[in-house]
């Protein structure tokens, strides 16, 4: 069995409504976007997720993969602690992904509980893990995950990662749907968290034809300066998502904007064939 459906999600944390609140109407159309992909991922009936974070834990020198049972976390960083999410980590696939990159000279961070200890780190869900997996457990998700952040090895080695997953995935006997967590620019506007860009919303507009294409070329091939001026978090979720795409399959992005000065795409990708925007391809 492989992926039968992958997708890139935005994550700010007011798109859960009791942290949004009246805002939410501001980005109604990535709330509704967001909506249709994990209706879609629900209808494709995975079996597992493999979700991607640019705000976990972040090594210079390794990919870390949270090796736990459990993960949770709550919103209380946004002032409501009572949003709370618990997802199981599916440690034996997360095993095989690890062997898989490690043999494409990707080295990985396994971030276990001994780990976690000796460096006071807390293994918990973040928002950008939080967002994508409230909508999806709305849509009726509820399966083990593999779990990834980003580290600051060459952009290159996240797509190998991906390359990597994909091979894990083409073995596995489980039907998996993938998740991306990223936003693009954060500086569109003036009043946005980082100010305004010129290049901000040119990233935007490259990145969006990219992933039309699924080309994790064209975005390796951005240019260094134009990449740092976007201020974007998204670009190594991004990568790693699409070494894992299976060739031949298109990117549809339901929806972009960026009313806070942080650019929102909700980009689902599927095999051109497949109608209703759900890929159920498998290997015989």
């Amino acid at each position: 069995m492989s992926t039968v459906i992958w997708a890139l999600s935005p994550h700010p944390p007011l798109l859960i409504p009791e942290v949004g609140g009246e805002a939410l109407e501001q980005v109604r159309q990535t709330r509704q976007s967001l909506e249709e992909v994990c209706r879609a991922v629900a209808r494709s009936r995975p079996d597992r997720l493999v979700l991607i974070t640019p705000h976990g834990p972040v090594h210079p020198q390794a990919i870390p993969l949270f090796m736990v049972d459990r993960l949770s976390g709550n919103l209380g960083r946004f002032g409501h602690p009572e949003v709370t999410l618990e997802l199981e980590v599916d440690r034996e696939l997360s095993a095989a992904l690890l062997q898989a990159a490690e043999a494409r000279g990707v080295r990985i961070l396994p971030l276990d509980e001994s780990l976690a200890t000796s460096r006071r780190l807390v293994l918990e869900l973040d928002h950008a893990l939080m967002v994508p997996l409230y909508y999806l457990r709305r849509a009726g998700v509820r399966v083990p995950a593999v779990v990834l952040s980003i580290s600051w090895l060459p952009e290159e080695d996240h797509v190998r990662l991906g390359e990597a997953l994909r091979e894990v995935l083409r073995e596995s006997p489980h039907r998996v749907a993938v998740m991306a967590s990223g936003d693009l620019s954060h500086r569109l506007l003036e009043s946005g968290p980082y100010g305004f860009d010129e290049m901000g919303p040119v990233f935007d507009r490259r990145v969006l034809e990219l992933l039309e294409k699924a080309d994790a070329p064209g975005i390796l091939g951005l240019p260094e300066e134009l990449v740092e001026r976007a201020g974007q978090c998204g670009v190594r979720p991004i990568l790693t998502l699409l070494g894992s795409i299976e060739p031949g399959v298109r990117g549809r992005v339901h929806s972009y904007e960026g009313p806070f000065g942080v650019g929102y795409a909700v980009v689902e990708f599927a095999l051109p064939e497949e109608s209703g925007g759900t890929s159920t391809h498998t290997d015989s």
